[in-house]
């Protein structure tokens, strides 16, 4: 995993946030993928996330409802709270984030480089993201020393 830079732009309180998503936290995130989670299984009581108490389970709605969450209960936070790494909000927020890029690295193949969210209200909350593929084609089959290529430009 390599650095994905989050940009979240919130509307509801006009301010603009860059969150710079490192190495630690994906090693975090692929920690506990597969562990079962406190978080999860107290959300078994709604139907959303009933049957889901490991990461894993979760596809990248999940994640996105659960930061759309955490995006509210950040915006609510005195400035100074908001850019400290170590409050609890913030912290939640970079795990979430963390989580739902890991999942959609995961389920596409690709590496997602650049996240842009808008929170427009409350209830809307809208993702963008841009991802590279990186593919390393093994040959099962090299070509053998032999191989003549012929080109017929008649």
């Amino acid at each position: 995993m390599n650095t994905t830079t989050v940009i979240v732009n919130d509307f509801t309180n006009n301010r603009r946030s860059i969150i710079i998503l490192n190495r630690e936290h994906f090693d975090k995130i692929a920690e506990v993928w597969h562990d079962e989670d406190t978080i999860l299984i107290d959300m078994q009581e709604n139907d959303f996330f009933a049957g889901k108490t490991h990461w894993f389970e979760l596809n990248p709605t999940h994640f996105r409802l659960m930061v759309a969450r955490n995006l509210t209960m950040a915006a609510e936070l005195p400035e100074v709270e908001r850019y400290d790494s170590k409050n609890d909000v913030i912290r939640s927020l970079h795990f979430l984030l963390a989580a739902l890029i890991y999942c959609l690295q995961q389920r596409s193949e690709c590496l997602v480089e650049l996240m842009r969210i808008a929170r427009l209200s409350e209830y809307e909350v809208t993702y963008d993201f841009s991802a590279s593929l990186n593919m390393s084609i093994e040959m099962m089959h090299k070509p053998k020393s032999g191989l003549r290529v012929v080109v017929d430009n008649e």
